[in-house]
């Protein structure tokens, strides 16, 4: 499952991110801010596009040796888009 940059930014502007609450009648422990600086480190400095995924991909495509189903694309896409829009 990929994590859209919209869904990031919500998390990273939301101030709710550690502190404490609840969730589902359980208490949630407040995040230890350092590993959250850390994590954020990470996904701030991990690239959105995986080249070498791509290049094989790519070559895959080239080779017609990459079935694509229309339907699975189709409902992808429309799922994506309709999640980004829900808040």
């Amino acid at each position: 499952m990929k994590i859209s940059s919209d869904e990031i930014r919500r998390i990273v502007n939301d101030g709710n991110v550690g502190k404490t609450g609840t969730f589902g009648g359980h208490v949630q422990g407040a995040v230890d801010s350092s590993i959250f600086a850390q994590a954020r480190l990470v996904v701030l400095n991990t690239p959105d596009i995986r080249q070498d995924e791509i290049d094989v991909l790519r070559a895959r495509l080239d080779a017609d040796s990459y079935p694509i189903d229309s339907d699975q694309v189709a409902e992808k896409l429309l799922y994506r888009a309709l999640s980004d829009q829900v808040e």
